[in-house]
């Protein structure tokens, strides 16, 4: 059975650009969210059903999460050396 193996340089590119792409997705959901929930908060004054507080803090846990794993890479840049990662 024959086996391709991609060059690490383009998986990293690829997965860099993936992860992009998806915490884009994640960041328009969340602050759609965040403007429905204010929205009936204000138009009905206080709306009975509002979000429980935990679910809040935990979109909001997550956000700020997801946050700091895609700007990781710029806060502390380090060197992946591909040899490296490929030894058993």
């Amino acid at each position: 059975m024959c086996i391709h193996q991609y060059p690490l340089e383009k998986i990293f590119l690829v997965s860099a650009w993936l992860e992009a792409m998806l915490y884009g997705m994640f960041f328009c959901g969340f602050w759609l969210s965040v403007y429905i929930k204010i929205a009936a908060a204000v138009r009905n004054g206080r709306s009975r059903a509002a979000h429980n507080p935990v679910m809040s803090a935990g979109s909001v846990l997550m956000f700020v999460v997801a946050t700091l794993n895609v700007g990781e890479e710029s806060l502390a840049p380090t060197k992946i050396d591909p040899r490296r990662t490929l030894q058993p």
